[in-house]
């Protein structure tokens, strides 16, 4: 009983441990007032320019006909990239919204058109400008897009869309994060054994020394114990 009450205090302690990916300065992808080429602006009679984002007319909603309005990102080369970190500067118009409903999806795909990768940022309450981030992983080498909605916002309760930068985030495999989702836990043991067994091709060599091996799951361990 005591050694489970040890292992279950272990895993709630790791759950908690992140580690911040080296992001660029230079983002990959952007979307402000002087650059809108290559996103697409989702809704019927909408558009996608200068005028429009300055107006708060790029809103994420779902319209009283039944149109969910999204913003669609250029394909962006995420061959050097493990994760992208998304910034994004919403608009709320009216300070009587509910925050519950302006809660931002961002879903990554691949080059076609296959969803693989997404989250959910919530908004904050009372807050003219939101600044939305969230970090999402990015599979492997290869091409992808973002689509941004609003899943719950509607006429009465929605936001506009200022601003977009994407950046791309590396990580290195000693830092203990072997399977990029910015913590080290159970997972990325998991990954890392799963590795030695040939069940994956994840980047597991944790202590640098050319091989995968149960010396890369002790140094995970290790690392996690260390923090």
């Amino acid at each position: 009983m005591k050694k489970r009450h040890i292992t279950l205090l272990f895993i709630m302690c790791i759950a908690a441990l992140r580690v911040p990916a080296a992001v660029s300065d230079v983002p990959l992808l952007r979307l402000t007032l002087t650059s809108t080429d290559g996103w697409t602006y989702h809704r019927v009679g909408g558009e996608l320019s200068r005028e429009a984002l300055q107006n708060y007319r790029v809103t994420l909603l779902t319209t009283e006909a039944g149109e969910a309005c999204t913003l669609e990102s250029p394909l962006a080369d995420c061959t050097a990239a493990d994760s992208l970190r998304v910034d994004l500067f919403y608009r709320v118009t009216d300070l009587g919204y509910v925050a519950a409903k302006l809660a931002l999806k961002v879903d990554l795909l691949n080059a076609q058109g296959t969803l693989v990768g997404s989250t959910l940022i919530p908004a904050q309450a009372d807050v003219y400008e939101q600044h939305m981030i969230c970090t999402l992983p990015v599979p492997k080498a290869g091409n992808y897009y973002l689509l941004f909605s609003a899943p719950k916002a509607d006429v009465a309760d929605h936001a506009s869309v200022r601003s977009v930068y994407v950046y791309p985030a590396t990580r290195d495999a000693r830092s203990g994060d072997v399977n990029g989702d910015g913590q080290v836990d159970v997972a990325d043991v998991n990954g890392v054994i799963n590795a030695v067994l040939g069940r994956s091709a994840l980047n597991a060599d944790v202590n640098g020394d050319g091989q995968v091996d149960v010396a890369d799951v002790n140094a995970v361990i290790n690392l996690i114990l260390s923090n």
